[in-house]
Formats: C-alpha cells, structure tokens, sequence
C-alpha cells in the first residue's frame, strides 16, 4: 500500500506542476520516483504526458507504449497514443490507438472524438460525422465534439 500511495503522490505532484507549467520540476520528480518504483504504469504515462506538453512527441509515444506493455487495457495509454498520432498527423496510428481503446470501452468518449478528428483530418468527412455523432451520444452537450462538427459544415 506504501507503494501504491508513493506513486499517487508523485503523479498528484508532477500534475499540479505541469498546470504550473513547471515542466522541468515536473520531470525530475517522475524520473525520481520511477527509479524508486519501477515498472509503474502511472508514472509512465505521466511521464509521457509531460513529454506531450513539451511537444517531446517521440519521449511521449515511447513512455505510453511501455505504460500499454504493462497494463495492455489501460485506456489512458492507448488514448495518449492516438493523441501522440494525430499530433504527427499519422491518422492511421492514431485511429489503430484509438480503436485499441474502443475495443477496452466502445463508448469511450475520448477515443470516439479521437476517431472522428482522425477521420476529418484523413478527409474522410462522412465516417468523422459518424464518430462524433457516437461520442455526442455519450455527452451531448461536449464542447470539443461540437466544435470538430462544426469545423465538418
């Protein structure tokens, strides 16, 4: 339980950092932490997501894929990794990662708008409608989905 609580407390830390946008704090605290508690799925994909706000995009896609080696349904890891396709604009990774969510929770709506912008940026209009009509299902009144819907008109 020491553990478990450690790794909570240096994510918790790291997060409130990154809003600080103290980016560098941010790391030397996970590397830390993940010399003491290697192998940590948490602190791997916090890892990454403070690579992906530096736009260190090749850090970021190595940490989620080896947080998603270790919990292979971890839902953060694969949504971080279509995340980390669409900002390198490979559609295709990122639709792979976004299904590979979709397939641990169909009604994910992170993975479902993930969809939907991989398709609109593929120039596939149609399929993106259908997508963001699913994750609308699952919060109709989504900001994000909305206005990717809007950018379809």
């Amino acid at each position: 339980m020491a553990v478990r609580r450690k790794e909570h407390a240096a994510v918790s830390r790291s997060k409130n950092l990154r809003k600080a946008r103290r980016h560098d704090e941010a790391t030397r605290l996970v590397e830390e932490a993940m010399k003491d508690l290697p192998g940590k799925v948490a602190l791997l994909n916090e890892y990454g997501q403070i690579a992906f706000e530096q736009n260190r995009l090749e850090t970021a896609r190595q940490r989620f894929e080896s947080a998603h080696e270790l919990a292979p349904q971890d839902r953060y890891a694969t949504n971080n990794l279509g995340k980390v396709g669409l900002r390198q604009q490979d559609f295709a990774a990122a639709s792979r990662w976004y299904g590979a969510t979709l397939d641990i929770n169909s009604s994910d709506l992170f993975a479902l708008t993930g969809m939907g912008q991989a398709a609109a940026r593929s120039g596939r209009f149609d399929e993106a409608e259908e997508w963001f009509a699913k994750a609308l299902v699952q919060r109709p009144n989504d900001r994000v989905v909305l206005n990717e819907q809007r950018l379809l008109t």
